[in-house]
């Protein structure tokens, strides 16, 4: 969201309500569609729950099932019913609204459905540059495709993981206390913060492609790379994008007259 009137925004919900209350409010550069996305084109089921934002294309694991049975927080979400809905691939969808090209980015929220919507993309995954995808580490759905499955996937069309963001864990008795502590290791720069316990059940995952990888003999190279650099500058990856200008600005013919590169004294 930080680069602003820079990018369009194609939204799906579902439920035709909600989707309406979404273009209700959305600005002009925002629009969404009252259809899912996923693997194929027809009619899927939305499977309801008692927990807000849990909806999905797959159905929730019972409360019984030993894989949740233990943790009170994940087997409190009970089926409230479901509703038939619209599907299309993305493909479908770009073919009928025109879009040669995929999208730039993409972020993926579909309570287990993730991989299934990748693979609807087709063709138009090679096009992505950067993707936020959320990811199950442990099961909540039936017939749900874990990290492992969607990592593999990704890879596969050159996208690679970045950051593990927002990693949520589930314990099978609550402690508010935070008992060990946590390291993240930046460039040899060590850092500790609280953590607590618990079992790894889901977190966001965000991909990016190597701006190194992006031939520069392809037409639109330097229209990839600077909204690469954009997109990793708007993550907060500012290594990310100068490695992506310098990877423009060191071919000549991709340097598209540019001289020389001015950075900030603070961010060289």
């Amino acid at each position: 969201w930080r680069l602003g009137e820079l990018a369009t925004v194609h939204g799906f919900e579902p439920d035709e309500d909600e989707c309406a209350a979404l273009n209700a409010k959305a600005s002009d550069l925002e629009r969404f569609y009252p259809v899912a996305l996923g693997e194929r084109d027809g009619t899927a089921t939305l499977h309801l729950s008692s927990e807000e934002g849990a909806a999905s294309l797959l159905p929730l694991l019972h409360p019984s099932d030993p894989r949740i049975s233990h943790y009170p927080l994940v087997a409190a979400s009970k089926d409230a019913g479901s509703v038939t809905v619209p599907m299309n691939t993305y493909q479908t969808w770009a073919n009928t609204h025109g879009l040669v090209r995929g999208a730039d980015v993409c972020k993926l929220d579909t309570q287990g459905y993730e991989l299934y919507v990748l693979q609807g993309m087709g063709e138009h995954l090679r096009d992505v540059l950067a993707i936020e995808c959320e990811m199950l580490f442990t099961p909540m759905y039936e017939q749900q495709p874990m990290f492992s499955d969607i990592d593999e996937h990704l890879r596969a069309h050159g996208l690679h993981l970045w950051r593990l963001d927002h990693l949520v864990h589930y314990t099978e008795v609550h402690s508010p206390l935070l008992r060990r502590q946590s390291t993240a290791v930046y460039n040899n720069v060590r850092t500790h913060s609280p953590a607590g316990g618990g079992r790894l059940f889901w977190g966001d995952a965000t991909y990016f492609r190597d701006p190194h990888t992006i031939p520069m003999t392809s037409q639109d190279a330097g229209r990839r790379l600077l909204t690469l650099a954009a997109l990793f500058d708007g993550a907060g990856e500012t290594d990310g994008a100068l490695a992506s200008l310098e990877h423009l600005l060191s071919s000549p013919s991709g340097a598209l007259g540019w001289g020389s590169l001015c950075i900030p004294e603070e961010e060289a």
